[in-house]
């Protein structure tokens, strides 16, 4: 039995908050101080890290019950779920006045922020295969590490270790799942060492990834050839998300308004704000808000679609149902008896 198979309140917590500063990553804070948006921006470049850390701690559980139903299960979620979300903001697209999008940028992650469905996607693939090929702990280790590797040295790092193009960081995002998920997995099925998995050790990794983070920022701010406001990952994001997950596995509390929100609405919140975010933009409102007042606009963006989700859910539940990757079948009604005088 994993650890992954009861559901966490925390973890549904956390998937909520998560959702809240996937936003922050994609609200524009041009207008508002321009060191408070760098700060704004890494710190909340954790979300995205354990949102793939969640998905690998629960796919583990299923993994080790049955790996073929588990790999079709999660199949028939995201492949009809890149289509649906890519045709949505196709229309977005097209309200904007923008050409079509290539293919590729439906995978890839050039066109909004939708290259995480195809990456997740990518993780679960990769993770079915170790897991069928039995591969051993050093296999699944060094994995991680030439991901990682890959993703920084042509990101963040590129400038300092130029071992492969900057061009062809799209590219390797794309596999940035595979070494959070295991992550994940490792935390699921106990083979992350205890230390590790103590409320103490994630207060320490949040605590020390922050600090690697602004060592960083610090010691690249003068070669870097793009903003700091652009980095998508640091070294420092690694322990932070992994603290994070961690403190959120230790929660104590049962089931909560705020752990339901986050286990019923934390994907359509992540998938579908940047509608909200349109919205707003093309009601001219941003024209009219100017200084740190900016920095409430996450929050306001997260309970409008929050709100929207609740709707769906209410009165168009197969229309949300669908939104989410889900096909659910309208329920019969049930037939009434006469009642004879």
């Amino acid at each position: 039995m994993t650890n992954s198979e009861k559901r966490n309140a925390g973890i549904d917590l956390l998937r909520l908050l998560g959702s809240l500063f996937v936003i922050i990553l994609h609200v524009s804070f041009y207008r508002a101080n321009g060191y408070g948006a760098v700060l704004a921006r890494l710190s909340a470049r954790w979300a995205v890290p354990v949102f793939f850390i969640v998905s690998g701690y629960f796919f583990v559980g299923r993994l080790h019950k049955s790996p073929d139903h588990a790999l079709k299960e999660n199949l028939k979620k995201l492949l009809p779920l890149i289509v649906i979300s890519n045709l949505i903001f196709l229309v977005i697209n097209l309200l904007e006045h923008q050409p079509l999008f290539p293919l590729t940028a439906i995978f890839f992650g050039d066109y909004y922020h939708l290259w995480f469905l195809f990456s997740l996607l990518i993780g679960v693939c990769i993770i079915y295969m170790l897991h069928r090929l039995r591969a051993n702990a050093y296999v699944e280790t060094s994995v991680m590490i030439i991901i990682l590797f890959s993703v920084l040295t042509s990101g963040a790092y590129n400038i300092i270790l130029p071992i492969v193009p900057a061009s062809s960081y799209v590219y390797f995002r794309s596999f940035l799942s595979v070494p959070f998920m295991l992550f994940g997995a490792a935390f699921g099925t106990n083979k992350m060492p205890y230390v590790l998995r103590s409320m103490k050790a994630g207060l320490v990794l949040v605590i020390g990834g922050c600090l690697l983070q602004a060592i960083e920022i610090f010691a690249l701010r003068r070669s870097l050839t793009f903003s700091i406001y652009s980095i998508e990952l640091l070294v420092g994001v690694i322990p932070l998300a992994i603290g994070i997950f961690v403190a959120g596995l230790n929660l104590k509390m049962g089931d909560n308004i705020l752990s339901s929100l986050g286990k019923k609405y934390s994907l359509f919140i992540y998938l579908y704000h940047p509608i909200m975010i349109f919205i707003i933009d093309k009601s001219r409102l941003l024209y009219y808000i100017n200084g740190n007042i900016l920095f409430i606009l996450p929050l306001c963006i997260f309970l409008l679609t929050l709100l929207l989700a609740i709707i769906f859910d209410s009165y168009f539940h197969l229309a949300f149902a669908l939104l989410n990757g889900r096909f659910e079948k309208r329920k019969p009604l049930q037939s009434q008896r006469r009642i004879r005088p």
